[in-house]
């Protein structure tokens, strides 16, 4: 989230008490071999992943039990709570209005399990205003799937908006899954519960959406004389075809209670923390719309037989990792990482248990499960908080990760040292550079703005080199010159020569001011361009010349996201073909000036500093 983060205090790592192992399948069916994983307790479960831990970033919360953030929005996090109201996390504060509240239409005084469960925003959310919960009906206990929409206040939703997009009857209180997600392909998933106490047989039944995976589309009616269902059946849902009596919505089955499940968004594969009965929990994993599995519940519990005889004659598929309840007894499913503020943590799964609070992390080689690792300790907060009721992880836009604690709270898993923020906006320099907000053009890691363009030859993050400066204005100088210039008036620089080696890629020129105090204006045309732009990346095989940013050494820079260098003596703008040359000696001509006057100086007058940069 684009917060202010806190500084995050270095934390002793501690042993944990014993080593632990999970089973893994390598075989099933009526004979399974088990393979002992041993977990790491090293601070760190990988190469180039730092020690991590969490900050407390809400309290005060009633029951919640979900987080995550609509598309794009990287202000607010929004946390479902099973009393059925959804709060906005912005700036580091919970907002006093609720985004939704739905109290009475939902189930959920003094139950454990229903309530309102799930919260997923459409793809197109910032246009449409459109999102779904998942909630049970008050009186019935009922499973309902339902639109709502924003209102014109973006913090706050219309509660009167709701659309019923699919009901399915729920016998008992329990196992009733909640978790809903788009996927990549724009269709909404449902992760539904086989009904509770009783009823497992509903899992390997395919006449009920119990148990199952639903995917549907939410954007079309293919039942438009039914008010309890309005959805669409998309044609690539595995079973559409079939002849047998599975429902259409099916894309899998064989799930006893899917209570929290998530998309990798950069493979899309989706990961399953499936809660078990007697003594196992399971993760299942399945690679980018490849539905039609059946993951064995009830007639398997992991890799153990539960209720010989009650399977379909499917294929079954394996968990890809499970525990026994001598670690826990309700699995949490979580997410891959895939944020920016720990970029050494990419591709690694989260997930842990709700009774015994102790979180794992693992990754995927592509055909199985490594790097196996408990983070329980290192996950601990300072300052004497806990996590111990872990009722969800959450996600938000920038794909970091957060703990839902039952007990009110919500924690952010961060790296245990900071991470690096060099232009100080409370933002990680790796998320900057990583929603463009800076550039790194030589990769390096820093913002560009963080980095003096004439230090060891670097063009903020691209390598170059210093050219000549044959005259700026009048006055000669090897790397640069410094001139007064009045307001109207526009700044030439010359560049004497080209560095030896390869034809250069382009030249950059910086213009920034020596020593006034306050930023300042940039006048191109008859537009003022302030200095919290940021400019665009340089176009392959197009090289425009821009302003850039100066953070360091020389004082506040002006910035501008538009070509303003030409070439002398042509009017037209200059776009040298990369690779082609060219001609000694180049004049630039600034066709923007610098302007004063908002600065306060009366006499029209600014000290500028010209550094001209050939890259190669």
């Amino acid at each position: 989230m684009r917060i202010r983060r806190e500084m995050v205090r270095r934390l002793a790592s501690s042993r944990l008490d014993s080593w632990v192992t999970l089973t893994k399948t390598v075989a099933r069916f009526t004979s399974v071999a088990v393979l002992g994983l041993a977990i790491s307790t090293a601070a760190q479960g990988g190469a180039g992943i730092p020690p991590l831990t969490t900050i407390r970033v809400a309290s005060g919360l009633t029951l919640p039990l979900y987080a995550c953030s609509p598309p794009g929005d990287h202000e607010r996090l929004f946390i479902v709570q099973q009393d059925g109201r959804i709060r906005i996390l912005r700036g580091g504060s919970l907002l006093a209005t609720d985004f939704l509240n739905i109290q009475p239409r939902i189930n959920w005084a003094g139950l454990l399990e229903q309530g309102l469960l799930g919260l997923a925003f459409h793809p197109n959310y910032a246009a449409n205003g459109y999102f779904y919960v998942y909630y049970n009906r008050v009186g019935t206990g009922d499973i309902a799937l339902s639109r709502f929409h924003v209102s014109s206040n973006l913090d706050v939703a219309d509660d009167t908006s709701e659309f019923l997009i699919l009901t399915i009857p729920h016998p008992e209180e329990n196992h009733n899954g909640g978790c809903i997600q788009f996927g990549a392909d724009g269709l909404l998933y449902a992760g539904t519960g086989d009904g509770g106490n009783g009823f497992h047989l509903n899992a390997q039944d395919a006449s009920v959406m119990l148990g199952k995976m639903l995917r549907i589309d939410v954007d079309r009616d293919d039942f438009p004389d039914d008010p309890n269902a309005n959805y669409g059946i998309p044609s690539t849902n595995p079973f559409v075809s079939a002849t047998d009596g599975i429902r259409d919505e099916i894309w899998d089955m064989g799930l006893r209670n899917p209570w929290r499940w998530s998309f990798d968004r950069v493979t899309h594969a989706m990961w399953i923390g499936d809660v078990g009965e007697r003594t196992i929990e399971e993760v299942d994993r399945e690679d980018a719309e490849s539905g039609g599995h059946n993951y064995g519940w009830a007639c398997l519990e992991g890799n153990d037989i539960a209720y010989a005889g009650t399977c379909r004659s499917d294929p079954l598929v394996a968990p890809v990792q499970t525990y026994t309840h001598d670690f826990g007894c309700a699995i949490i499913g979580g997410y891959v990482y895939r944020g920016c503020a720990i970029p050494g943590l990419q591709g690694t799964y989260f997930y842990g248990d709700n009774c015994s609070a102790r979180i794992w992390t693992v990754s995927w080689n592509g055909t199985s499960i490594t790097n196996f690792t408990e983070r329980t300790s290192e996950l601990a907060p300072a300052g004497g908080l806990t996590i111990d009721n872990i009722h969800s992880f959450g996600e938000d836009a920038a794909g970091e990760l957060y703990i839902v604690d039952g007990g009110g709270e919500v924690f952010e898993i961060v790296p245990r040292l900071g991470s690096p923020d060099c232009n100080l906006n409370g933002i990680a320099d790796s998320c900057d550079i990583s929603d463009g907000t800076s550039l790194d053009l030589n990769g390096n890691g820093v913002p560009d703005e963080c980095e003096h363009p004439c230090v060891d030859g670097t063009v903020g993050s691209a390598s170059g080199t210093i050219a000549k400066v044959l005259q700026v204005d009048g006055s000669s100088g090897n790397a640069s010159g410094v001139v007064f210039k009045r307001v109207g008036h526009p700044l030439t620089v010359t560049l004497a020569s080209s560095p030896a080696g390869p034809s250069p890629t382009r030249y950059v020129v910086w213009v920034h001011r020596n020593a006034m105090p306050n930023p300042q204006a940039l006048v191109v045309g008859s537009s003022t361009i302030g200095c919290t732009l940021e400019p665009s990346p340089f176009a392959v095989g197009v090289e425009p010349h821009a302003f850039r940013c100066l953070h360091g050494g020389f004082g506040p820079a002006f910035c501008a996201d538009v070509p303003v260098l030409r070439p002398s003596p042509t009017s037209a703008p200059w776009t040298q073909t990369r690779g082609s040359g060219f001609p000694m000696p180049v004049t630039f001509v600034l066709q923007g000036v610098i302007d004063d006057a908002a600065a306060g100086n009366p006499s029209g007058k600014s000290v500028t500093n010209a550094v001209v940069v050939v890259v190669q």
